[in-house]
């Protein structure tokens, strides 16, 4: 006689760990869209914010789901879009609904981490220099503690190396990118205080030693962009945060040299001997001719100050920022 009962459908190990993996990708990808930027560079900012947070939620899936839901709450509270709110509320309402019968499964946790990534995404902004993402790095990284300690120790031994060895070339990324900052701070704040100077000459009236100073400040400028350029300060480009700080120096000597370039060209091409008055008369058309080149120089000076004023950023330490002021 032939047994014809059903049998219970068990998810298979395998099957739940390719489907955590799964979520965890899609959430990587979700997180992605809220247009963080670790790095500054857009293909690095994709490739280090997916593979981030899909390790983050295969990781928290082993946190206690009470954890998680209280982790979720916070970040609720501190939302910055009716969206992530929304998020974070269904996914608190989940995980009391699974808490009823335990600590509910690795699958049900990775759901409530998913989510909660999501939401650490959104915080609102809760001051300058990145406050609110300090705020979310130390939610995710008391999950991510709490659940490596829950790991059998095999894969916490593998794990510790995994980190340690990541920490080791970050660290050697960082170094690369002091030296070269090293290098290069002297020349942008040399470069800096000889546009500044130049700028005053022109408002003076010194246009030949303003032409002087800007092509200095120029080479200068140039030069720095050169050292933050060099090959040992690259591998930092990978690196959050620090890929910013690079960034943005680099972005702001490349386009002070360029201004500061401009604005010498438009000095050295201008004929201001033609507004001389020769036998009691102005020649005229050398005004009008200046015309042109004065409202050039009246641009490039206004996009100089501007490219320095974009180049400030919550997210740039102290230093850097002073740097740009200075």
């Amino acid at each position: 006689m032939s047994d014809n009962t059903e049998q219970p459908h068990t998810s298979t190990p395998g099957r739940t760990s390719l489907s955590i993996a799964a979520l965890a990708l899609a959430a990587g990808a979700a997180v992605e869209t809220h247009g963080l930027a670790p790095t500054g560079t857009t293909g690095l900012d994709i490739a280090v914010v997916v593979v981030a947070v899909a390790c983050w939620v295969w990781l928290a899936s082993l946190a206690p789901l009470r954890m998680l839901v209280i982790g979720t709450v916070v970040s609720t509270v501190l939302a910055g879009s009716v969206w992530a709110f929304c998020v974070g509320v269904a996914a608190v309402t989940l995980g009391l609904l699974w808490r009823r019968s335990g600590d509910g499964t690795q699958l049900q946790r990775a759901v409530i981490a998913a989510a909660l990534a999501q939401v650490l995404a959104q915080l609102r902004s809760l001051g300058t220099f990145g406050i609110s993402s300090a705020v979310g790095l130390a939610l995710a990284l008391a999950v991510a503690v709490v659940a490596w300690g829950r790991q059998p120790d095999a894969e916490r031994r593998r794990s510790k190396h995994i980190v340690l060895a990541i920490g080791g070339l970050g660290l050697a990324c960082v170094i690369g990118f002091g030296v070269t900052a090293a290098t290069a701070g002297s020349r942008l704040l040399n470069g800096g205080r000889e546009a500044r100077a130049a700028l005053r000459l022109v408002d003076q009236g010194e246009l030949d030693a303003a032409l002087d100073g800007f092509a200095n400040a120029s080479r200068l400028l140039s030069g720095a962009e050169d050292s933050l350029g060099a090959w040992w300060g690259v591998p930092a480009r990978a690196v959050p945060l620090v890929a910013q700080q690079r960034h943005s120096v680099r972005r702001l000597a490349q386009e002070a040299a360029a201004a500061t370039e401009q604005i010498a060209a438009i000095l050295e091409r201008t004929d201001y001997d033609a507004l001389d008055v020769v036998g009691g008369r102005i020649n005229l058309e050398a005004i009008r001719a200046l015309d042109a080149p004065l409202r050039d120089l009246d641009r490039a000076m206004g996009d100089l100050a501007e490219r320095t004023d974009g180049a400030r950023s919550d997210w740039l330490f102290p230093p850097i920022n002073g740097l740009i002021d200075t």
